[in-house]
């Protein structure tokens, strides 16, 4: 039992293309073609039928593209030694569009405060800085997934220390930080040596407490310590007794003690870099 001649009918061939009302760039393609398969007896297994050398098999490309595979297979017995095999393909250009996925939401996170909603200084009723106390911060989570055709593990990683340095997604330098990827490597079937990646990245979108946008992520903290600065010397701060602080005092700008908490000043630390964000290729 055997395939004695497998030849290809022009009178088969056909196909479609769509697209979608709302995605003008957007297509689905169909194609299909025929073939007729004689063999040597009339029990000739179906398998041996449908995979005979010259039906192109499933996940085959059609000829001359690069995204409409083989989908479907139909072996039709015609007579005793005489068989038909439709094969259908289909295939679409999402891959090539290659549109984002994007899910904003947003998450909260409790953060140190040291002044109330209305800008005072927290401090007891000696005018001494309260510790400890916090509240809810809420930023913007934006995630996007992407495909790409490779990925730069050491790039992310960059990313990951850095906020934006120009305009991304109508946030302005310095708001958004890069704080989560995941990567799933895809082949589009077994014969398929070169994948893509399919990314999914999660960024922070930071308004930031009580700085200026720029300074979204940036450490801040009252400019406070145990010594003060006397004329051209640094010296040990004292209580009212002249014995040496036991606690923290409240600094001015130039370093000199203040006595009033609600004009405490407050230092900002940059301990993130900055990259452009639309080089990333997310959008």
């Amino acid at each position: 039992m055997s395939v004695v001649d497998v030849t290809k009918m022009w009178s088969r061939d056909g196909g479609s293309q769509a697209g979608l009302k709302n995605d003008r760039f957007y297509r689905q393609y169909t194609r299909t073609t025929a073939y007729q398969v004689l063999v040597d007896d009339p029990d000739t297994d179906i398998n041996a039928v449908e995979n005979a050398a010259g039906i192109p098999d499933v996940g085959d490309l059609y000829p001359g593209s690069n995204i409409v595979r083989v989908l479907r297979k139909i072996p039709t017995k015609i007579s005793p030694i005489l068989w038909q095999v439709d094969v259908e393909y289909e295939g679409d250009n999402s891959l090539y569009l290659n549109r984002p996925i994007i899910r904003k939401g947003s998450v909260t996170s409790s953060e140190p405060i040291d002044q109330d909603w209305h800008g005072r200084a927290i401090c007891n009723v000696n005018g001494e800085p309260v510790e400890g106390l916090s509240r809810d911060v809420t930023d913007t989570s934006i995630t996007i997934t992407r495909d790409f055709l490779y990925i730069n593990d050491d790039l992310i990683l960059d990313y990951h220390e850095a906020t934006n340095s120009d305009v991304w997604y109508g946030y302005s330098p310095g708001r958004v930080r890069l704080v989560n990827h995941q990567a799933e490597q895809i082949f589009a079937n077994e014969q398929t040596t070169v994948g893509y990646w399919k990314v999914t990245a999660t960024f922070i979108a930071r308004r930031g407490y009580r700085v200026t946008p720029d300074k979204a992520w940036y450490k801040r903290y009252r400019n406070e310590g145990f010594y003060v600065k006397s004329g051209t010397r640094i010296v040990r701060a004292v209580d009212d007794n002249k014995s040496p602080v036991t606690r923290p005092i409240l600094l001015k700008a130039d370093g000199t003690r203040e006595t009033n908490p609600d004009n405490a000043f407050f230092l900002h630390s940059q301990v993130y870099g900055s990259l452009p964000y639309n080089a990333l290729g997310f959008l």
